[in-house]
């Protein structure tokens, strides 16, 4: 899962939105828009946080949802070249 790099494809006409898409042959996968990105991570990090979820989530769910987290995140830190909102470091 593991991608230090953005991948810069064409412009789509219309934009993409977050939900289910395919390239080519590929299986399908999730593009999530980085205003909706910056929204569930912080949805994820207050969960991460709550001590009561603490107590009763898995090792493994914990590990997944931190996971999710940092690739959430990754859209804040990514170089974006149209100077939107997302673009600052994080």
């Amino acid at each position: 899962m593991k991608q230090d790099t953005v991948r810069h494809l064409p412009a789509q006409d219309p934009p993409v939105e977050t939900g289910p898409i395919r390239f080519g042959d590929d299986t399908t996968g999730v593009f999530i828009r980085a205003d909706n990105a910056l929204a569930f991570s912080i949805a994820v990090r207050s969960l991460l946080q709550d001590k009561q979820m603490e107590s009763v989530c898995s090792v493994v769910w914990r590990a997944q949802m931190e996971n999710l987290w940092r690739l959430l995140e990754s859209s804040r830190r990514a170089d974006h070249k149209n100077g939107d909102a997302m673009g600052f470091a994080g």
